[in-house]
């Protein structure tokens, strides 16, 4: 799937976004550049997918461990 450049400066207009310097192994970026290519997409676009893809599963690993935590804490109650 080939991402048009007029869809990704509209993305980027309505949502600015800031540069930073990143560091990677060189087999990772390679692998990454492989990736994004196959993928039809810019290199940089990859690695925001990545990153948000990340983000999503913290997330939801942090709000199932709060609800865990959360039953057990109610349920001790219940049972006490």
């Amino acid at each position: 799937m080939h991402i048009e450049s007029s869809y990704l400066n509209e993305i980027f207009k309505k949502n600015p976004m800031e540069s930073i310097s990143l560091k990677l192994p060189e087999e990772l970026l390679e692998s990454s550049d492989r990736c994004a290519r196959a993928m039809g997409i810019p290199r940089a676009e990859y690695i925001r997918r990545a990153i948000e893809r990340m983000n999503r599963e913290a997330e939801a690993k942090a709000r199932a461990e709060r609800m865990a935590r959360a039953s057990r804490k109610s349920g001790a109650k219940a049972c006490g």
